[in-house]
């Protein structure tokens, strides 16, 4: 009896999705792009290579974030050497459907212009100028609310937003307001004597379910080129490896953390760390998964639906 209900909420619910978005990108499939080629690439569940998504950009566009919004759309970051950087939002065509255009330079640091997705309509991008805010379905909605260099962020359950800035993790609220610093710090010894300290951040990604924050930097003389696992409360270090060049980072739907680099193939790492195994075989610095359904826009469906939703929905910034 429980199997056929979770079926009748499953039915119910990805019926609706799927005649509500109407996207088809495959549940479960990873997308890793670079700025180099100005497309992005595509894998199955299990890493293999199976299509490209051209985005046919304008000689002067650069490709860098990615990510999928709640309405199922892949959103990219795409600053331009000659007019104002966007925020563009495709479907699995690679169709142009919406352009959030904003003035903040994403263009000078090739990891700037990663996208998180709150809980609610809101979406945040970094740039050199800080984190600008947009609500979706509003193209020119473009907020600069936080005016401090930014590499990477993630989205808190609660809303507050933890931004990766070249030497700290600064925890804002939705607002942008400071609220605290997050340093690196080892009383535990995790590194062995190193000097241990954040140098040039490079990407985080939160855990909330184990209260983690995951993290990369490019690192100093004896601790460099750094995947860490800390604690988000004290930023107490748990454990690092190396990974060269790691930049961008996606806790996946099995919750193997994907990390994205320019100088060498993506690695997934399990959550003690454990390299698993590469994504594809070029590089790539920006990762994501398409590991969620989509939320169908308000009164499109039913109460089973929205039951459904809550139970299946997985709690991931990239998407949160």
């Amino acid at each position: 009896m429980k199997s056929l209900l979770w079926v009748a909420l499953l039915t119910v619910f990805f019926g609706s999705v799927q005649s509500t978005v109407g996207q088809e990108f495959e549940l479960g499939h990873y997308f890793a792009s670079d700025e180099a080629n100005g497309a992005i690439d595509e894998f199955d569940e299990t890493g293999n290579y199976v299509g490209t998504i051209d985005l046919n950009l304008g000689s002067d566009e650069i490709l860098r974030g990615i990510t999928f919004g709640h309405d199922g759309l892949l959103y990219a970051t795409i600053p331009s050497h000659t007019s104002a950087a966007k925020v563009v939002a495709y479907d699995h065509n690679g169709t142009a459907l919406q352009n959030y255009y904003f003035t903040s330079f994403t263009g000078s640091n090739i990891s700037y212009g990663k996208i998180a997705f709150g809980a609610d309509d809101k979406f945040y991008v970094t740039s050199g100028n800080g984190v600008v805010e947009f609500t979706v379905g509003n193209t020119a909605s473009a907020d600069l609310i936080y005016s401090s260099d930014a590499f990477d962020l993630d989205v808190m359950p609660n809303g507050n937003l933890l931004v990766a800035n070249n030497y700290n993790i600064q925890e804002l609220d939705s607002a942008g307001n400071f609220l605290r610093t997050i340093n690196l710090s080892d009383p535990n010894n995790n590194a062995d004597g190193a000097s241990v300290g954040f140098t040039n951040l490079r990407g985080i990604e939160y855990d909330p379910i184990n209260d983690i924050i995951f993290a990369t930097h490019l690192g100093h003389t004896g601790f460099s080129f750094r995947l860490m696992k800390l604690e988000a409360d004290t930023g107490y270090l748990i454990d690092h490896e190396y990974f060269w060049y790691g930049d961008d980072l996606f806790l996946d739907s099995n919750d193997n953390l994907l990390v994205g680099s320019r100088t060498q193939t993506p690695g997934f790492f399990n959550q003690n760390l454990n390299y698993l195994q590469p994504l594809g075989d070029e590089t790539y610095k920006f990762v994501t998964q398409y590991s969620f359904a989509a939320v169908p826009e308000p009164g499109s469906c039913s109460i089973l639906c929205i039951a459904a939703a809550g139970v299946f929905l997985k709690r991931r910034r990239r998407p949160c």
